[in-house]
Parts: C-alpha cells; structure tokens; sequence
C-alpha cells in the first residue's frame, strides 16, 4: 500500500496566494514567471516547456543555484 497525494503541503519560499495545494494559471514561459517557485508550480501543472533541458529544474535564470 501507499498513502499520499502530488499535493506538497508546503512550498519553498514565500507564496503571495495563501490557497493550498497546486493552482494552475494561464502564464506558459519562464519571462512571465516572477519567482523560481512560482515556476516550479507551472512546471508541476504540465508546462514542460518551463524545462527546456530536462533536468526537472524550470527557468534556469530564475532557479540558479
């Protein structure tokens, strides 16, 4: 068995919207993207393009490390 969903119960960083789990908008490219979590977000909601290399890390002028 397993329990557990997709939805993290907790973001990295600081949310400007306090709504749980994952709220999909309409923005599909990294220049409208504000935050590397923000990001992470449009990633999870299935916009693959966020990721252009592959990696699982979208965005990666905003998601540097």
């Amino acid at each position: 068995g397993g329990t557990g969903g997709t939805a993290d119960p907790g973001l990295p960083g600081t949310g400007a919207a306090g709504a749980t789990g994952t709220v999909c908008g309409t923005k599909t490219t990294c220049a409208q993207m504000t935050s590397c979590a923000e990001a992470k977000q449009y990633l999870a909601c299935g916009v693959r393009q966020l990721d252009g290399n592959g990696d699982g890390l979208p965005c990666e002028s905003l998601c540097k490390s």
